[in-house]
């Protein structure tokens, strides 16, 4: 945990001090070491991936030996492989890849990377990616490809290259990319219906939606075949199990943030539509299982540089996520979620 602590404290230093020269690489750096270099203990699914991959080559029948993978996950791990035989490395390798990936993105969209590191961090996304590796991999290849367009000011062509790259990425690498179609949504509303009354009221709505459990209700008496076999299995148990482990408290709490948030924004935009539609996604759907809130993590990934914006307003701005980052910040350390902690190297 300590490790994790001192990450943070190193983080805010550029942040509060802006002239800082030479921090940000460093932070990078350091992000990119200890993604790399973590032992086998660290994230509860990697000793998993570790079988899987180490089974893989070009040939289908070695494939999802332990668990299921995508088949473009498949083939980069058989390619690899091809080169490589340390399992464990090509974990940390696709840690480093999001990281870059996520800093060549905070630094196209936003004055302040060092603030998007940092926020990244304390909202446990960093820790995540530690665990949840195929998901955030994918996350990275998007990001990657959102760097390239103007997502305020996209062009029907545009929508469609990209809803075709989203197609893609999530056949192929982790289906939760599929939640960016919504993204050809945005374009279709903000003319008509891009009023903050309407964010308030969805927000407010799907709070007391997840608290009376209406979704689980309704979904009951209909039926869904998913993505994929896995996906499929999630869904009819979660529709089957009792309550979600999804707390009151916390949707209680991201809520209340995102209501701020968007009373304090001087404009709408993509990125607050992202935002509000994660938050929204989460109320509805975490009253199912929990696992469904990992959905979201895309969205609130992408959306990131807008709260870079909330806190350049005022120092009410920055206190108030200052003090939600740290609440969420030690509840991911108290929780351990994945089983990051306690930090090991692999040598």
């Amino acid at each position: 945990m300590l490790i994790y602590i001192l990450l943070a404290f190193f983080m805010f230093i550029p942040v509060f001090f802006k002239k800082s020269k030479g921090m940000h690489s460093l932070i990078v750096f350091i992000l990119c070491f200890l993604g790399l270099f973590r032992g086998r203990t660290v994230g509860r699914d990697v000793d998993l991936y570790y079988r899987n991959i180490a089974r893989t080559d070009f040939n289908p029948q070695t494939w999802n030996f332990h668990t299921y993978f995508e088949s473009g996950y498949n083939v980069l791990i058989a390619s690899y492989n091809y080169l490589f035989t340390n399992p464990l490395f090509f974990i940390g390798l696709c840690d480093v890849f999001f990281v870059l990936a996520y800093n060549h993105y905070s630094k196209v969209k936003t004055k302040n990377a060092c603030l998007c590191l940092f926020i990244l961090h304390m909202l446990g996304y960093y820790l995540q990616s530690y665990n949840i590796i195929r998901q955030y991999f994918a996350t990275g290849i998007m990001l990657l490809v959102l760097s390239l367009f103007d997502m305020e000011n996209l062009k029907k062509k545009e929508i469609m290259v990209l809803c075709a790259i989203i197609l893609f990425v999530g056949t192929f690498f982790h289906n939760t990319i599929y939640i960016l179609l919504c993204l050809p949504l945005y374009h279709l509303i903000k003319n008509r219906f891009n009023k903050k009354w309407i964010y308030f009221g969805l927000l407010l709505g799907s709070f007391f939606i997840f608290q009376l459990d209406i979704v689980r209700t309704l979904l009951r008496r209909l039926d869904f075949f998913f993505i994929n076999a896995k996906s499929n299995a999630y869904y009819y148990s979660a529709l089957e199990t009792g309550e979600s482990e999804y707390s009151f408290l916390r949707a209680l709490l991201d809520t209340s943030f995102l209501m701020y948030v968007v009373f304090e924004a001087k404009r709408i935009n993509i990125y607050m539509f992202m935002l509000v539609a994660a938050q929204v996604f989460v109320n509805l759907f975490s009253s199912l299982d929990t696992l469904f809130v990992r959905v979201a993590v895309v969205l609130y990934i992408l959306s990131i540089p807008f709260l870079t914006q909330i806190w350049e307003y005022s120092r009410k701005s920055r206190l108030v996520l200052m003090t939600y980052f740290l609440i969420i910040f030690i509840n991911v350390l108290i929780k351990n979620y994945g089983n990051v902690q306690p930090y090991v190297f692999c040598f």
